[in-house]
């Protein structure tokens, strides 16, 4: 309440008179400085005249700059930049082929992918250490505060826009807080278990059909999962005798979940890949 009226928000901004004042202080530069590693090896293996496998594994590295990160005597895990070195993924496929003038090709996949950590984390643990920092907030209904509570549209700290650091006022020292950003200390590299499962039929000797079917479980720091994202599809594919090839979607559903990064980019990755354009069909003709 002001003068007997409450202070509204559609109130406040008619008479020109803010409720509140929010202004952050400190260092505005970071530099989250990442470099990444990956190997890949695989080897294909022809089991028998119908099976065939495809074994992989794939090692990732991702480290971080610690320049200027500062440590926090009260908060121990302040400043610091995780560094997971054993992120091995396996990776596996086969397919098997049954009949031989019109072959159904089952083919089955898994893999394990690790997400990449964005740079905006270690940026954020740069800058919120809880020592270089302070974030002011003054409530225009608190009578100490309203001694100090900057008339509108001016700003209690002018601030350059260029300028890479801006000092609060000595007199509303008092009322700044600080915020603490730091990598829980069991953190682990996000990864998602995908599989997959293909089912492939030759109808003639230039259409296909197909039955796809995705499965990915996503699981973060601490291990916790999430609902696990499926997809669907089925559809039929043919070549023109100009070469060209004809595809048409009979069905499909899908659910889609926005997963950090790129962690389902190539859902072929745990299976054996054809050559482009093959009409092969057999683990016996597979190039």
């Amino acid at each position: 309440m002001r003068y007997g009226l409450k202070l509204t928000p559609l109130r406040a901004y008619a008479h020109q008179v803010p409720r509140y004042y929010i202004q952050n202080f400190g260092s505005a530069v970071s530099h989250p400085d990442t470099n990444e590693y990956a190997a890949f090896v695989q080897d294909t293996i022809r089991v028998t005249g119908r099976l065939a496998m495809s074994l992989g594994v794939r090692y990732d590295l991702q480290t971080f700059s610690s320049k200027g990160l500062v440590s926090n005597p009260l908060w121990p895990q302040a400043g610091k930049v995780p560094l997971n070195d054993r992120n091995f993924s396996p990776r596996v496929g086969l397919a098997y082929s049954l009949g031989h003038d019109h072959p159904l090709v089952v083919r089955a996949g898994y893999g394990l992918f690790y997400t990449r950590i964005p740079q905006i984390y270690t940026s954020t643990i740069a800058t919120d250490n809880g020592l270089t920092s302070g974030n002011l907030f003054l409530d225009n209904m608190d009578f100490y505060q309203r001694q100090v509570f900057p008339t509108y549209p001016t700003v209690l700290a002018n601030c350059a826009v260029q300028s890479t650091f801006c000092a609060p006022p000595a007199n509303v020292a008092s009322y700044l807080t600080s915020d603490v950003a730091a990598f829980a200390p069991n953190f682990a590299t996000p990864r998602v278990h995908q599989a997959s499962l293909n089912l492939e039929r030759e109808l003639r000797p230039v259409c296909r059909r197909h039955f796809v079917h995705v499965r990915a479980r996503p699981e973060y720091d601490s291990g916790t999962r999430y609902q696990s994202p499926r997809s669907h599809q089925r559809h039929l594919s043919c070549l023109r005798r100009d070469g060209h090839n004809l595809s048409r979607h009979l069905l499909r559903r899908a659910l889609v979940l926005y997963l950090a990064d790129d962690s389902l980019d190539d859902l072929s990755v745990p299976t054996l890949h054809q050559p482009a354009g093959t009409t092969h069909l057999s683990p016996r003709r597979h190039q």
